[in-house]
């Protein structure tokens, strides 16, 4: 299952809690935020198709050294990076295998994936 934010909840949340009048319960407070669901790969073919607005999309793997490489494809060298450090995060030897399990409080976003995707390519 892949986890999956938005920006724009990262800065919704981010936003709320800075303007949030409760006392903080540990110091640092540290929660996780989260997509407002998990997703498979099938969800994330189906979500790359909408977005692309298409009736299908292929989906391959891609060894972990072609991951900028790819990314870079469609998203631009910076985007690129970034996208290839969150999906090795997500791979054997990561940190969500690593570490499975929420430790704290999570927090869920509201934008689905298709969105997220839409945004990236310019379509949203």
């Amino acid at each position: 299952m892949i986890l999956q934010v938005a920006s724009q909840d990262i800065g919704e949340t981010c936003a709320g809690e800075i303007l949030s009048t409760s006392a903080l319960k540990t110091t640092p407070y540290i929660f996780e935020l989260h997509g407002p669901r998990n997703y498979s790969s099938i969800d994330v073919q189906y979500a790359w198709a909408q977005a692309a607005g298409k009736p299908t999309v292929e989906l391959r793997p891609i060894e972990r050294e072609g991951l900028v490489e790819f990314f870079g494809t469609f998203l631009g060298p910076v985007r690129a990076q970034k996208y290839a450090e969150m999906t090795l995060g997500f791979l054997p030897g990561g940190i969500i295998e690593r570490d499975p399990e929420p430790t704290g409080e999570v927090r869920k976003g509201k934008t689905e994936l298709v969105e997220v995707f839409k945004e990236l390519l310019g379509a949203a």
